[in-house]
């Protein structure tokens, strides 16, 4: 992945748009967008970039600053909506910044007479093609890219993306970056705990580092991975996650130890 450049500008040869920012706002965000026009805009693709990385891509047929005011004041039942919005918060409160980009549909695309979704078949390519760690959040970590998108549309080997391979009937799992990212995370909390370099003295042998001492040491990047998959690590009763002192860096975080 190291070798690839920046999911950005793959996102950028699409036709995408910086838009806007996500900001802080008391308990929340606030997305200010640069251009008001981009405000009415129906239907558009849209995508939250952390450190040049797409981290998630969506697509609203409502207008776009509507789409993005749903993200600003969640439902209660909205879960989609505020599991994006709490992921933004906490990239925020570490200091990174999140940009917002978009595509507009121009409309144009028809076939006898019927105008295209052009909209529907790019986002199932884009989320295909680059696999942002959000929208596998969203549907299951272990989701196979294949599944990600489809049905593919005739529309996406316009966009240049490289369809995605046909399902196979096993039920296993296909190998994805993200059980990567969680054996790496696994072994390190591991050796963690056994290795006595590694605690301060008199520290209990479960020790936790926090996400971003992990992202570190495992060099995994960008570091939201480490959050989404450490997440997933706890609800499978893997990983321990708890608000302490992390003995690496020093500060009081949510840090990750073995169950």
């Amino acid at each position: 992945m190291s070798d690839s450049p920046p999911s950005l500008t793959r996102l950028r040869d699409l036709g995408f748009e910086r838009a806007g920012r996500v900001e802080p706002r008391h308990a929340s965000i606030s997305i200010a967008i640069d251009d008001p026009a981009v405000q009415c805009a129906s239907p558009v693709l849209y995508a939250f970039v952390v450190a040049d990385e797409v981290m998630y891509v969506g697509k609203t047929a409502q207008t776009f600053g509507g789409r993005m005011q749903s993200y600003c004041t969640p439902g209660p039942t909205q879960r989609t909506n505020l599991r994006v919005r709490d992921l933004l918060l906490e990239v925020i409160a570490g200091g990174q910044a999140v940009t917002l980009w978009v595509w507009r549909d121009p409309g144009t695309a028809s076939h006898r007479g019927l105008v295209l979704d052009s909209a529907a078949g790019l986002e199932s390519a884009v989320i295909r093609h680059l696999q942002p760690p959000w929208n596998g959040g969203k549907r299951g970590l272990g989701t196979s890219s294949a599944q990600i998108g489809a049905p593919a549309s005739h529309a996406d080997s316009s966009a240049g993306l490289v369809p995605a391979p046909a399902p196979t009937p096993s039920r296993g799992p296909r190998p994805h970056r993200v059980g990567t990212h969680a054996h790496r995370i696994l072994a390190l909390l591991a050796s963690l705990a056994s290795t006595a370099s590694e605690r301060p003295q008199g520290a209990p042998r479960a020790i936790g580092w926090c996400d971003d001492c992990v992202a570190d040491r495992a060099s995994i990047v960008p570091r939201q991975t480490v959050n989404i998959t450490a997440r997933k690590l706890e609800a499978d009763g893997l990983l321990l996650r708890e608000k302490q002192r992390c003995p690496r860096c020093g500060g009081t975080k949510i840090c990750n130890r073995l169950a």
